[in-house]
Formats: structure tokens, C-alpha cells, sequence
């Protein structure tokens, strides 16, 4: 190695001082940037490792579409800690004449496990959702705001009920984990999603339990026994080491 170096010093001394200060120059510049990549890459996955928690929505996440648990793994879940069930699926809103593609996601009174959803009131998420005389409330990502030309106090129209927009959404800590969005997001209430008559069977929606370990287990434990006692549920497993399984192929 030593003599290749010499021997590649020794041609570009040829042409004199100058060619060699260039190829030191490059030489820094593709060490600098292989530093540079590889620091940033390190400091992305220690952030998701560290994060996994409210990027996931809890410890574990137990994924299924269509359906809803039945008795056996709802207790199973239960009995290894505090569970929060969030659906999501997408669904055209309209207001005022304009309609939009969302991202719903209705959401439990246990919502977030992990994390705060900051909304540009500041206000509390659950209130701004609850039931106000004959309508479910709901809060939005301002770029639906913007899209359909409505704010706070105005009417936002999703299936066959009518919702009152209370605030817009500021950040939401498992936004990642949910992964790719095709329309800017609507949260309501589960008490609101049922009333909009859009879960029927074979709708496309996704049910996301996530589980709060209470100390009983840990995640690879709860996860194998899940695996064998449930072997033919169909869920999708996560847990908080892969919460944000896109951003990390695309750090890999």
C-alpha cells in the first residue's frame, strides 16, 4: 500500500508540485464526504432507535386490515399492558363545494401512548374531538385547511357525517411510523369514524394496536408468543426497534 501511494505521489510530482496538491485535495474531499455520510447516517438511526417509542405509537404494534380483534387477542394484548387501537384509511372530505383525498385516522381516549399531538391552539386533542350536540369534532393538517378553504368553526363533510373543525394539526409523534401519505391528514374520534357508515366489510381499513408493555414481557418476547399463539391472525408485527421501517432502508 505504502509503495502505491509512493509510486502515485511519484508520477504526479512529474508535472510538478501542482498536480500533486490536487490529488491531496481530492483525496480529502472523498474522505471528508464518506465522514460526513457515515456521521449523519449514525446520528439518523440513533434518533429512530431512540424514538421508537412515540414514531411506533407504543412498544409493540399489532397490524391487521378489515377486521377488528377477536376476544382471544384483545386479551392477550391487555394482559401484557395498556392498549390504544387507531384506524386508519383514506376517504374524500369536502367543505364548501371542494372535496380532498385525506389520510383518516381515528383515534382512541388512549391515544398517544407515547409522544404529544401539539394542535395550533394549543388546545387539548380529545376535547377538540369530542361530540358537541349533534356533531363529532375533528383537526387538520392546515394544508387541507388551505386546500378547501375552511378554518376552526367551519364544517368538514366525511361519509354521511358532518364533522366541526376545531384546530389545525401541528404534529402528530407517530406521523412517521404510519408511513406514505397520498392526502394531508384528518384525525377524528373512533365514536366519529363509526358514524361515518365508511367501515363496512371489506373496507380498507387499517387497525393499529399498540401496546404499552407493563413490564410482564419484553418486546422480542411478547412478539414470539404472539407468533405462536396467534400464528394464523394475520397482524403485522412492529416493534419500537423498527418503528420507521422506510426511513431506515432509505438511511441503509
Amino acid at each position: 500500500m505504502i509503495r502505491l501511494a509512493a509510486r502515485l505521489a511519484f508520477r504526479e510530482l512529474r508535472s510538478g508540485l501542482q498536480g500533486l496538491g490536487l490529488m491531496v485535495a481530492c483525496l480529502a474531499l472523498g474522505v471528508s464526504a464518506i465522514a460526513v455520510v457515515g456521521a449523519l447516517s449514525a446520528a439518523i438511526a440513533r434518533g429512530l432507535s431512540e424514538q421508537g417509542q412515540p414514531l411506533l405509537g407504543g412498544d409493540l404494534e399489532f397490524a391487521v386490515m378489515h377486521r377488528s380483534l377477536v376476544p382471544s387477542e384483545q386479551a392477550f394484548l391487555a394482559s401484557r399492558g395498556q392498549v390504544s387501537t387507531v384506524a386508519t384509511l383514506r376517504g374524500m372530505a369536502s367543505a364548501k363545494g371542494e372535496r380532498a383525498l385525506v389520510e383518516v385516522k381515528a383515534v382512541d381516549a388512549a391515544y398517544p401512548l407515547f409522544g404529544t399531538v401539539k394542535l395550533a391552539d394549543g388546545g387539548d386533542l380529545h376535547e377538540a374531538l369530542a361530540k358537541r350536540g349533534e356533531r363529532y369534532g375533528a383537526v387538520a393538517d392546515p394544508a387541507l385547511l388551505g386546500k378547501l378553504g375552511i378554518g376552526p368553526g367551519d364544517t368538514i363533510e366525511l361519509g354521511t357525517q358532518s364533522f366541526e373543525l376545531r384546530a389545525a394539526l401541528v404534529s402528530e409523534p407517530d406521523r412517521i411510523g404510519d408511513g406514505f401519505a397520498l392526502g394531508p391528514r384528518l384525525m377524528i374520534s373512533r365514536e366519529g369514524l363509526q358514524a361515518t357508515g365508511l367501515v363496512q366489510p371489506g373496507s380498507l381499513v387499517t387497525w393499529r394496536h399498540r401496546l404499552k408493555l407493563d413490564g410482564s414481557g419484553g418486546v422480542k418476547q411478547v412478539m414470539q408468543e404472539a407468533k405462536r399463539q396467534f400464528a394464523e391472525s394475520g397482524w403485522r408485527i412492529r416493534g419500537r426497534d423498527n418503528a420507521a421501517p422506510q426511513v431506515g432502508r432509505f438511511v441503509d
